[in-house]
């Protein structure tokens, strides 16, 4: 039993949580707007589920969500690769908006509109960045990737990680 049984039931464990995810934006998601369906989503749903899983399995917390220390040599990557990537990701998305879909700015305005919902700027960086950021972490890459890599080979469980993540 316990953290040994694991592997053998984290997809399931994912599929149920996929379909309250599912069942709770699907019937409360316009009542609860966009901080009630992050809270929602990724505190209760994720968090919860996770916490749940690492009890009901007593999983080692530390060794499940891989928390350790980055080696030294990981720092400079990210000072570099962080602004690299923002730089390179802003200059697609004007490529694919000028030149392959492009999207009319009023459309962009009534997303925009629509997605802060009038929070404040503080609220929006904390419920649209860092809750999902670290939520999604915690339940992806740390107790359903804990699961998958017992079971398959390191690459087939990145990709089922993945296409599993992709799926929410």
């Amino acid at each position: 039993g316990g953290a040994a049984l694991y592997p053998r039931h984290g997809v399931r464990w994912f599929a149920a949580m996929w379909v309250v995810f599912f069942l709770a934006s699907l019937w409360f998601g316009e009542a609860l707007g966009i901080r009630g369906q992050v809270v929602v989503n990724l505190g209760v749903i994720f968090l919860g589920g996770s916490v749940l899983i690492l009890r009901r399995y007593g999983l080692d917390v530390r060794e499940t969500l891989q928390l350790h220390a980055p080696h030294p040599r990981v720092w400079p990557a990210v000072l570099v690769g962080v602004p690299s990537f923002l730089l390179l990701v802003t200059g697609l998305a004007e490529v694919v908006n000028t030149y392959v879909f492009p999207v009319p700015d009023s459309m962009v305005e009534a997303f925009a509109e629509d997605l802060t919902g009038g929070l404040p700027a503080w609220q929006l960086v904390f419920f649209i960045t860092v809750m999902p950021g670290v939520l999604e972490e915690i339940a992806f890459r740390g107790v359903l990737f804990t699961g998958l890599r017992q079971r398959m080979r390191p690459w087939m469980a990145v990709l089922a990680r993945g296409a599993i993540f992709g799926f929410f």
